[in-house]
């Protein structure tokens, strides 16, 4: 994927210490290169009329809080509740919807 590639060496003193500036810089350069890779998986195409509607559908809150429930209720049932990782992904998924891509990063 190119990630381990990604080498950053650390930034000198300015308006902020270099180790905290160093880590800013490195967020910086994960979310662009996050935000880039998935360009590459999904490129842009035209969406057809099912994706268009369950689209304008998502966009109804109460359409919204069914489908998240439908999900939960399934995850739980074929994980039996012992693995709290697929619960937390849908919670990322959730706030990216609710809230915008910039908060789920």
């Amino acid at each position: 994927m190119g990630l381990v590639e990604q080498l950053v060496e650390p930034l000198r003193p300015g308006l902020t210490p270099p180790e905290e500036r160093t880590i800013e810089y490195l967020k910086e350069v994960a979310i662009a290169f996050t935000k880039g890779l998935a360009d590459k998986i999904s490129p842009k195409r035209d969406k057809g009329l099912v994706e268009k509607l369950t689209v304008y559908a998502m966009t109804i809150p109460f359409v919204r809080q069914q489908a998240y429930k439908k999900v939960e209720e399934k995850v739980r049932k074929q994980t039996k509740g012992l693995y709290p990782a697929p619960l937390k992904i849908i919670d990322v998924v959730k706030t990216g919807i609710e809230q915008g891509n910039s908060a789920n990063l």
